[in-house]
């Protein structure tokens, strides 16, 4: 496991990678346990940190992910507080945006690349915590942002920068800074351009075209942006982000609308290449049955079941 497990540490896993490793999240909890007591090195026992949050995540345990994350911070000597009230939220977002202000988008643009291996692994947990915090407990997703971009302009760009300036782009959406959020939001992709920053391309595309762009542009313009976003995440074997960014494409076709058998018949194709997805495949299908009721292929209009496999 050991030697597996230096193996997986060189390649760098991905959330992609590092999905396929929670397959068998018992199996996956075991192995993590036999490492735990013979690795010693800090970011090698945070890198275990990450995998078994990843295993948690797999499980649905969104709690107990954010809590070993959030351990793991603490260990690594970047702490966050558990459960911050709106004060501390607030302070945090104010204190990111005073911090950003001092930084022009060439000087964001030109950091070094992060060279010290527990800011690298404190990021990747951070930038698994940013995700889960959104859904499971939001009060906690400015302080993340603030220490995820804190670490960038102290100690470097990491691969998951272009995801983390996009983030605070979401954040600033929050606050109705329109004009902000397009700009960190076009930052994220500029950086994602780069080879060195591909594997984080998906993710801050979705950012972007789903939270950020919508507030100054227009929706139906930015359709083929969707759809080759969501070609290149799954060419490139980021079947989670390929999934949200489907589910994107179609509320956003049916926004604007698009002819429902085109959403129905797009829906259909997308489904089949990201099923393994299972939160956004069925997103995709609730949003292709409420399709085929307008439609009339339902025996109750009311009701949000039939042929999709939504129910």
């Amino acid at each position: 496991w050991v030697d597996h497990f230096s193996a997986a540490r060189e390649l760098q896993l991905g959330a992609a990678e590092a999905a396929y490793l929670v397959a068998d999240a018992a199996a996956l909890s075991a192995l993590l346990d036999e490492a735990d007591a013979a690795l010693r090195d800090p970011a090698d026992r945070a890198h275990l940190s990450f995998l078994r949050l990843k295993g948690q995540m797999a499980q649905n345990r969104l709690q107990d992910a954010l809590e070993t994350g959030l351990r793991a911070l603490a260990a690594l000597g970047e702490p966050l507080p558990r459960r911050p009230g709106k004060a501390q939220a607030a302070a945090a977002l104010l204190r990111t945006k005073l911090a950003m202000r001092r930084w022009t988008d060439e000087r964001l643009l030109q950091l070094p690349p992060c060279d010290d291996r527990r800011t690298v692994e404190a990021q990747r947990i951070l930038s698994e915590l940013r995700n889960i915090s959104y859904v499971a407990r939001p009060e906690l997703f400015p302080a993340i942002i603030d220490k995820k971009l804190q670490l960038t302009v102290t100690c470097g760009l990491v691969p998951s920068s272009p995801a983390a300036f996009a983030s605070f782009g979401v954040l600033l959406v929050v606050t109705g800074d329109h004009l902000g959020s397009q700009r960190f939001g076009e930052l994220g992709l500029l950086l994602a351009d780069r080879v060195e920053f591909h594997e984080a391309r998906p993710e801050t595309q979705f950012l972007h075209l789903d939270f950020i762009r919508p507030w100054r542009h227009s929706i139906r313009e930015g359709l083929p942006q969707l759809q080759e976003a969501f070609q290149e995440a799954h060419v490139s074997g980021d079947l989670e982000y390929a999934g949200w960014i489907a589910v994107t494409l179609l509320y956003q076709m049916f926004m604007v609308g698009r002819p429902l058998s085109e959403i129905d018949a797009l829906a259909q194709d997308l489904v089949t290449g990201i099923r393994s997805h299972r939160t956004a495949s069925t997103l995709c299908q609730a949003t292709q049955q409420m399709v085929l009721n307008l439609m009339g292929r339902s025996d109750d209009p009311f009701l949000l079941a039939g042929e999709s496999g939504y129910d």
